[in-house]
């Protein structure tokens, strides 16, 4: 009887060992920081944002939903009250209290190389009312508020850097499980998460295809989110679907205005009149399957849109070499810094360039050695990346990426070419404060006008994006690109 019984046990967790669902997202480069609100960068962000909470979080079409605030309220047009939610608790299993909220705004003001001090330069003051309740008190009215709360992800008061390094300082919907031999971070649902619980019994982040059909060899019930078109190898392995995802980053090249000749407004549009974008824009359509648009058809109210260039492009020779006459170039090297997963890109914008006399060699790295060349390093002459809409309009980027870099202040912390334009930061700093849509705009298209006539950056294209998933999965792509485990499910039927 006894044997029978044991015999019954191993049957049933066997059935419940083949039931076990994993989720696996696969990027293609790994995080740059695991400490939050260091870094605004996509795959940190994504994958930091599964175990760890904002305040507000905005759905996958852009609207504002409860976080950690159950609610919240304006008392004035500088104040801003959250009521916490009741219960929640931080992995440690210390219940979240405002005290941690205001320890993790205070933290950020004081570290300098956080490229999120700008979304926080509006506050005068963070206090509590209660254990339960934080007040936010404003230097000025800001529209995007609640947006740039949403970036912010709320730690736990002086936590260890041990827990730090093993994600375990946050609320969010996934707990730390291990990191394995190939740095892919594996995780669990959270059981006493406040939200949506994944769908999933394990959830395995992986940066490194290298040994994917080994790792996944002796798996079942093994679902993917590929982020980037994968090797046909994984494509019949996995069976996977393809999906689009929104049409929302701007791929541009940034410049260095620091160094010579690149500080020459005839040269940046020399830049910018030599590229062929509708040429380029089907060839990587081709080569890519996305949607991909030359910049000036198209304009988000997120971002730049460039319209006022008028669609010139690929102009004729003798108009290119005025510009080059009037820059002085004498045909230098101009070195074009970009992730080696976007080398087509760089091919065909070098093949454009050379036709016009325009000397380019590039310089082809991995996508976290560009990302520290360009944000911290500083040492390029061009690169090449892409702008991912994280508000309602322009402001916020322009607030982060085209104000004069002033650090003391939190403004242009995310200025990479070291743009200087006293009337566009006058423009920013006047029109953060009006919250009415019929006095945004006129300040918002001005801002937009200025940018486009100095070309600090040199508009290319608006992306949509493709993901590549397991037949069966429900998910919907969001807007900004994040990808939460709590938001991707299993169809019923399997």
């Amino acid at each position: 009887m006894r044997k029978l019984i044991l015999l019954l046990l191993v049957i049933l967790l066997a059935g419940c060992a083949s039931k076990k669902r994993t989720l696996a997202i696969v990027f293609t480069y790994s995080p740059l920081t695991y400490i939050p609100n260091e870094k605004a960068e996509f795959v940190t962000v994504s994958v930091l944002m599964n175990f760890y909470d904002p305040l507000v979080k905005f759905d996958a079409d852009f609207r504002p939903t409860p976080g950690l605030a159950e609610y919240w309220e304006n008392s004035d047009s500088v104040t801003w009250v959250f009521h916490l939610r009741k219960n929640v608790k931080f992995k440690s299993g210390k219940r979240l209290t405002a005290e941690d909220v205001i320890y993790t705004f205070e933290n950020l003001q004081n570290d300098l190389k956080s490229e999120y001090r700008t979304d926080i330069s509006d506050i005068s003051q963070v206090y509590k009312t209660d254990s339960e309740t934080v007040v936010f008190r404003l230097k000025k009215p800001c529209a995007t508020f609640l947006e740039r709360l949403s970036e912010i992800l709320i730690l736990q008061k002086d936590c260890p850097d041990s827990l730090l390094k093993t994600f375990s300082c946050g609320t969010g919907a996934l707990t730390f499980s291990q990191k394995d031999l190939n740095g892919n971070i594996h995780a669990f649902p959270g059981n006493e998460y406040f939200g949506t619980k994944a769908n999933f019994e394990e959830v395995i982040f992986i940066f490194n295809t290298e040994n994917l059909l080994t790792l996944t060899k002796h798996r079942k019930n093994l679902y993917f989110v590929f982020t980037f078109n994968p090797e046909d190898t994984y494509k019949k392995a996995y069976n996977l679907l393809k999906i689009p995802g929104p049409l929302n980053a701007l791929r541009y090249i940034g410049v260095n205005l620091r160094k010579p000749i690149l500080d020459r407004l005839s040269f940046r549009k020399a830049l910018y009149y030599s590229i062929c974008r509708k040429a380029i824009a089907e060839s990587m359509r081709t080569y890519t399957g996305n949607t991909i648009i030359p910049a000036y058809e198209f304009a988000l109210p997120t971002q730049i849109g460039f319209l006022g260039i008028n669609g010139r492009d690929c102009v004729q020779k003798e108009d290119i070499q005025k510009l080059l006459n009037d820059a002085s170039y004498k045909g230098d090297t101009v070195h074009l810094l970009v992730s080696y997963n976007r080398y087509e890109y760089a091919r065909l914008i070098k093949k454009d360039l050379n036709k016009y006399g325009i000397n380019i060699a590039i310089e082809s790295v991995k996508p976290h050695k560009i990302f520290k060349r360009v944000k911290q390093q500083r040492d390029f002459e061009l690169f090449l990346l892409a702008l991912i809409p994280q508000s309602i309009d322009i402001y916020s980027s322009a607030k982060a990426h085209f104000h004069t870099y002033i650090p003391s202040l939190a403004l242009g912390v995310r200025n990479y070419t070291g743009y200087s334009n006293p009337v566009l930061d006058s423009l920013i700093e006047t029109t953060g404060s009006l919250l009415k849509k019929t006095q945004r705009k006129p300040r918002l298209e001005k801002i937009e006008s200025v940018i486009v006539k100095d070309l600090p950056v040199i508009p290319l294209f608006y992306e949509g994006s493709a993901y590549y998933i397991t037949r069966g999965i429900e998910w919907k792509p969001r807007i900004d690109r994040m990808i939460l485990a709590n938001e991707i499910s299993v169809k019923n039927e399997y």
